[in-house]
C-alpha cells in the first residue's frame, strides 16, 4: 500500500493540458489529411484529362480530312432565315403553295465541287409559330425505303438533329417510301432504327 501511495499519476492540470493539446492536434492532422486527399484527387483528375487528350490526339492524328469541311471562322457560316408566309403551305413536296416572292429565296448547299450528288437547296418559311422547310435535293440514284425492312438507314433519308424542349437531343429521319410520300421517324442514337419501333 505504501508503494501505491508513493506512485502518483499526473496532476489534474497536466491532464487538462494534455487533453487541450490533443484537441488542437487532432483537427490539425485531419485538416492536413484533407488537404493531401484534395491534392491527390486533383492530380488524378489532371492525369485523366491528359490521357483523354492524348487519346483524342492519337485518334485524329493524320486525319486532316475530318477538318476540311469545318468552317474556319464565323463568316463561313451561312445564316438561315425563315420567311413569313401568308398562307399555310400543304405538306406534299411541292412549293406551289408557297408565296411567290418566297419561292425564289432558296439557299444552296453543295456536298462537293467534284460531285454534285447530294447537293440541296433549302427554303424556310414560318407561319403561326410553325417552321416549314422545302428541300430540293440532287440525287443521281433514288433509293426508296422498303417497308419490309425495319432498318431505315439503307434508303435515301434526311436526318434532322435538334434540341427538344426538355433540353435533350432530338433525332428525326425523313424517309421516302415512294415519290411524293415522306414519313418521319424518331430515331435511335445510331440513326438505324426508329426509336418508337
Amino acid at each position: 500500500m505504501r508503494l501505491r501511495n508513493r506512485i502518483r499519476g499526473p496532476r489534474l492540470g497536466t491532464k487538462l493540458a494534455l487533453l487541450g493539446l490533443a484537441l488542437l492536434i487532432v483537427p490539425w492532422f485531419s485538416y492536413r489529411q484533407l488537404m493531401e486527399m484534395e491534392r491527390l484527387l486533383i492530380q488524378a483528375q489532371s492525369d485523366t484529362q491528359l490521357k483523354t487528350a492524348a487519346g483524342i490526339s492519337i485518334l485524329f492524328n493524320g486525319r486532316e480530312d475530318l477538318f476540311n469541311d469545318l468552317p474556319l471562322n464565323l463568316e463561313d457560316f451561312e445564316p438561315l432565315f425563315a420567311h413569313p408566309l401568308e398562307v399555310t403551305p400543304r405538306i406534299d413536296g411541292y412549293a406551289d403553295e408557297w408565296d411567290e416572292p418566297v419561292r425564289d429565296e432558296y439557299l444552296s448547299f453543295n456536298a462537293s465541287d467534284a460531285r454534285p450528288d447530294g447537293d440541296f437547296e433549302l427554303l424556310l418559311g414560318e407561319r403561326a409559330g410553325q417552321l416549314y422547310a422545302h428541300l430540293r435535293i440532287k440525287d443521281d440514284s433514288l433509293v426508296h425505303r422498303d417497308p419490309d425492312y425495319l432498318r431505315l438507314d439503307n434508303a435515301d433519308h434526311i436526318r434532322l438533329s435538334f434540341i427538344r424542349a426538355d433540353g435533350e437531343d432530338g433525332r428525326v429521319s425523313l424517309v421516302l417510301q415512294e415519290t411524293g410520300v415522306v414519313t418521319g421517324f424518331v430515331m435511335d442514337d445510331q440513326w438505324r432504327f426508329a426509336a418508337t419501333g
